[in-house]
């Protein structure tokens, strides 16, 4: 996660010009596209063993509530929240215990358009019996949506919770409302995952 996060900065800061290409800031410029290239080895080196060594995941996808103080009745009636549909992942149980996952999922969002996810989750996992546990993380993912920039996928970051018994699990995430959204957000949306092993 760490590796991830810290790529993504550091991408952040090259696109945002922050780091400039001067003369007197060559040294300091070369040591930060090393270290960015490192960093990016190490996150496409985490992302191959999650690949090779996580367990095949299936996601079915089937709820999202919309918040009745955000939205009228009259819009809420407009929306669809069985958001049906599925995908599949790769996840990892790590040496501390923790779950990494690469996913691709689609579903039929609050309009029944056709949304597409790929992205890397990571939860912090607490057992609380053999085959039980909970998890809270997060989750960084390219999003299609035909309401949102004509379907050009967009980044999203995005606070994710499981409770997990045996190979199942129910999660859940939020999307909350931004400012000058026009009343978007204030969603909680909830998918089944089923871990089918290798």
């Amino acid at each position: 996660m760490t590796t991830l996060l810290r790529c993504l900065l550091m991408a952040l800061l090259l696109a945002s010009g922050i780091v400039q290409a001067e003369e007197e800031k060559e040294g300091i410029t070369t040591r930060v596209l090393e270290k960015t290239e490192a960093v990016a080895e190490s996150t496409f080196d985490y992302a191959k063993r999650i690949i090779n060594e996580g367990d095949n995941v299936l996601y079915l996808s089937g709820y999202a509530y919309h918040d009745r103080g955000t939205y009228s009745a009259e819009k809420i009636a407009e929306f669809n929240e069985t958001a049906w549909g599925a995908g599949f992942g790769r996840t990892l149980i790590n040496e501390n215990g923790n779950s990494d996952s690469l996913f691709a999922l689609a579903f039929l969002d609050s309009h029944e358009d056709i949304e597409a996810q790929v992205g890397y989750a990571h939860e912090w996992r607490w057992q609380f019996a053999e085959d039980a546990a909970v998890g809270a993380g997060f989750v960084a993912m390219l999003v299609s949506r035909s309401d949102i920039f004509g379907r050009i996928p967009f980044p999203a970051v995005l606070p994710v919770a499981s409770i997990e018994v045996g190979p199942a699990a129910l999660m859940a995430s939020y999307i909350p409302k931004l400012a000058g959204d026009g009343g978007n957000g204030n969603v909680l949306y909830l998918l089944g995952r089923i871990n089918l092993g290798r």
